[in-house]
């Protein structure tokens, strides 16, 4: 489907090295939340699991930029969570590549979207209209709905 491949090509993509940090509930002080979004910092965002709450620990993953090292990360992830790294219980690394919307990002989706028109595949995400899990939960309910009027 060259009309499809075409538009997706075109959506940029952010490396990020992410840093999962698993620590006791009772270390951290800071209150629950869902995600934190810095100014000017080495991190893009980090987001926890206190949705989920846990009665014995707290999870945080960090988003940073490229080009830190993994101590330099551990580190700033203690400074913002106020607990010594050599008590995070457990941590998990990992390089990905995800899309980044950009200035222009609705015009590339309006050319997706008309390029699965009358195709039987179903494309969700969560970069069509945003980043979150909710945009991704939207995205595959259009989809379906397009999908199943179609049938």
């Amino acid at each position: 489907a060259p009309a499809l491949a075409a538009p997706l090509a075109e959506i940029q993509m952010a490396a990020l090295d992410s840093l999962a940090v698993v620590v006791e509930r009772r270390a951290v002080q800071l209150p629950e939340l869902a995600f934190i979004v810095p100014r000017r910092d080495s991190f893009f965002s980090a987001v926890t699991r206190d949705p989920v709450p846990d009665a014995r620990r707290r999870a945080f993953t960090f988003h940073f930029r490229p080009g830190l090292d993994d101590a330099a990360r551990r580190r700033r992830a203690s400074e913002v969570l106020g607990v010594p790294a050599e008590q995070f219980v457990a941590t998990f690394t990992r390089h990905v590549e995800l899309p980044a919307p950009r200035q222009g990002h609705a015009a590339i989706v309006a050319r997706i979207d008309a390029a699965l028109a009358g195709l039987p595949l179903a494309l969700c995400g969560n970069y069509f209209a945003g980043l979150a899990i909710e945009d991704c939960v939207r995205r595959a309910a259009s989809e379906w709905r397009r999908l199943a009027g179609a049938a």
